[in-house]
């Protein structure tokens, strides 16, 4: 329950941070319910002044638990709006509000964090809060990255295995990205 995961995913980055290993080395990687854990993770550590990584990549995050945003076209046939809102009642026991930033990062002050890259399904539910969060961060003079897939779903990235040819474009681009970094 919250905020157990929140709380081990910054002790762990503390920890990394502790054994020398630069930050500028750290690329943080988040997807699905993990990019709104990796990105909490970066807003804590920037509110308590370590140093950040040198980028952070997500994909398909879930970077706002309310689903406020407009409904997606087509059909995600892995996750619901509802679905998503009840896991995140789950996860904070009904103690907290979906916007909460702490659990709904694109509502966050995202000021000082490095630069974003976020690949999101056209058809994916979450499509709308990583957009917020893009918007958001821009705004906030966070560089930002989004990439919006035609036709993809939640998590398309997971059928690598399967040899998706978008997929596997997918991890390429991501490869690309950190290797520039």
């Amino acid at each position: 329950a919250y905020p157990a995961a929140h709380d081990d995913c910054f002790n762990a980055y503390r920890g990394l941070l502790d054994t020398g290993i630069e930050p500028g080395r750290i690329v943080f990687f988040g997807e699905s319910c993990g990019g709104s854990l990796a990105l909490a993770t970066l807003i804590r550590a920037r509110d308590e002044g370590l140093p950040l990584p040198a980028a952070f990549v997500s994909l398909t995050g879930w970077f706002d638990l309310s689903v406020a945003g407009p409904a997606v076209p087509g059909r995600d046939p892995f996750l619901t709006a509802e679905w998503v809102r009840n896991r995140g009642r789950d996860y904070t026991a009904n103690q907290l509000p979906l916007e909460h930033p702490d659990i709904s990062p694109a509502y966050a002050e995202l000021h000082g964090l490095p630069p974003l890259y976020l690949q999101i399904g056209q058809q994916d539910t979450l499509r709308e809060g990583a957009l917020l969060l893009g918007s958001r961060a821009l705004r906030d003079g966070v560089a930002v990255q989004i990439e919006s897939w035609p036709g993809m779903i939640h998590g398309w990235h997971g059928l690598v295995t399967a040899e998706v040819p978008e997929a596997i474009a997918a991890w390429r681009a991501i490869r690309e990205y950190i290797e520039q970094i």
